[in-house]
């Protein structure tokens, strides 16, 4: 027990890692060549996804992107802080796979999580999929990006089938369980 008028120490950290990861926002991930970018060029369809990214994010819309914002969402008030939750209506080849690899790896990545844990306390970033094909696509996705992003490969000592990004370790490791039944609302 501490006593009355002390405070305790906080920890420190004795986490070691490679190098700190650079302060960026998602949609500026989509559009770097070092990062996202060679996943999504420039068409038509990207720059529907680079608004919703924007609004996902709260960030601030221009004219043509509020545009689009409301023809897809019917709102007319863009948001402007980030959403805690998103539901996506979008068909077949309509780029769900890759945008919700590349969202998270960049949630697992370049996100610091540290002012929200406990000591021992590790973040985990989920994709949940309808099935085990649709989960593998996307895990190829996430799969390719630590493959093929320079600045994430570093992140990855061994990659499995089924992994999750330990940034304490600073590699993909096997999930604690198989069971969706663990999954719930941690925001």
């Amino acid at each position: 027990m501490i006593a009355p008028g002390r405070k305790r120490q906080q920890p420190t950290a004795n986490i070691k890692t490679k190098f700190v990861m650079p302060r960026v926002s998602f949609l500026d991930a989509m559009q770097d060549p070092e990062l996202f970018g060679p996943w999504f060029t420039s068409s038509q369809s990207w720059e529907t996804w680079r608004t919703f990214a924007k609004a996902l994010f709260g960030e601030p819309l221009t004219a043509a992107e509020i545009e689009v914002f409301v023809r897809h969402t019917g709102r007319h008030t863009a948001p402007t802080v980030p959403a805690r939750e998103a539901w996506l209506p979008v068909g077949r080849r309509g780029g769900k796979s890759l945008f919700a690899a590349a969202l998270a790896v960049y949630m697992a990545c370049f996100r610091d999580y540290r002012a929200r844990l406990k000591p021992g306390e590790r973040v985990v970033v989920m994709v949940l999929a309808a099935d085990k094909d649709q989960g593998a696509v996307v895990f190829d996705y996430i799969k390719a990006f630590f493959e093929n992003v320079e600045l994430l490969a570093g992140l990855v000592d061994k990659l499995g089938k089924e992994s999750r990004h330990d940034p304490g370790s600073g590699r993909l490791v096997p999930p604690p369980s198989r069971s969706h039944s663990g999954v719930r609302d941690l925001g």
